[in-house]
């Protein structure tokens, strides 16, 4: 399985994301930064998701 992960957020997802990242870590990043935040996790997450989902490759 295959995942198409988008390279910005929406606004208030972006925003959101920000408000966030202030909160745990005491500081501000740009819009910019916040995007390649979500950007990495996502493709870490959908690495995790397809190799759990990948079709058993034992040799028999």
């Amino acid at each position: 399985m295959r995942f198409t992960i988008p390279t910005t957020l929406s606004l208030k997802d972006n925003q959101t994301l920000r408000e966030l990242y202030k909160l745990e870590y005491d500081k501000e990043i740009s819009p910019s930064k916040a995007d390649q935040e979500a950007y990495r996790l996502m493709n870490f997450l959908a690495v995790l998701v397809e190799s759990t989902t990948a079709p058993d490759q034992s040799l028999n």
